[in-house]
């Protein structure tokens, strides 16, 4: 298990330095606070990591039940292994139901299209590309020919700021765009789809101003 973070620290986003403070840091342990969907795949928490198995089983989806604020950085890290053919790093963040119900009030089986009718962002990381989009629409937003490939840990930043979405991949600035009309606070769940995956971070901060800034 990853060393635990500072409760404030820079992030480093392409020519910008963004300080966040610490909300939220993932155990792994088993609790009520992870809510699991999926299409045939298994989870299991073993040596403080998530593990995810669905290869062969197409989606799952890892939400923890609570509500995170408009303003936010998602950090997490994984790795994936044969025989994965999706090699999915993806993430669902400032998701929402717009009449005010749980993101845990609707059952859901798992299957990509469900998460298309609600309020979210998904940024995926693939065998083949990366994007951020918006739903409900799946409107694309941003995308990159870029793949996961097996074996290898990404470290995934994804920074939200009112309607600006940024993507940090490995210290790489992969997407930078905005949203006229941002959706506001809201869950955050990781998605695969046809991938081993071992998570072994996940931890959510909110943008502050900077300790080295003079008022």
């Amino acid at each position: 298990m990853a060393d635990a973070p500072a409760r404030r620290r820079d992030f480093r986003v392409g020519p910008e330095t963004v300080c966040g403070e610490l909300v939220w840091q993932a155990d792994f342990a088993p609790s009520q606070q992870w809510l699991f969907e999926a299409q045939g795949g298994a989870l299991e928490f073993a040596d403080g990591r998530a593990h995810i198995d669905c290869c062969q089983k197409r989606g799952a989806t890892l939400w923890v039940r609570r509500q995170f604020p408009s303003d936010l950085i998602v950090e997490y890290a994984g790795t994936c292994y044969p025989p994965s053919t999706g090699r999915n790093f993806n993430c669902f963040f400032a998701a929402r139901y717009a009449d005010g119900r749980a993101i845990d009030a609707v059952p859901r089986s798992g299957a990509y299209q469900e998460y298309h009718e609600f309020d979210n962002y998904i940024f995926t990381l693939t065998q083949g590309h990366t994007r951020v989009r918006r739903d409900p629409g799946f409107v694309e937003m941003s995308e990159l020919m870029v793949g996961a490939v097996d074996e290898h840990r990404y470290l995934v930043q994804i920074v939200k700021r009112g309607g600006r979405i940024q993507a940090v991949v490995d210290g790489r600035l992969f997407h930078d765009a905005t949203d006229p009309d941002p959706h506001g606070a809201g869950w955050v769940g990781l998605r695969t789809w046809q991938t081993k995956m071992v998570y072994d971070h996940w931890a959510v901060y909110r943008p502050v101003p900077s300790l080295d800034v003079e008022s």
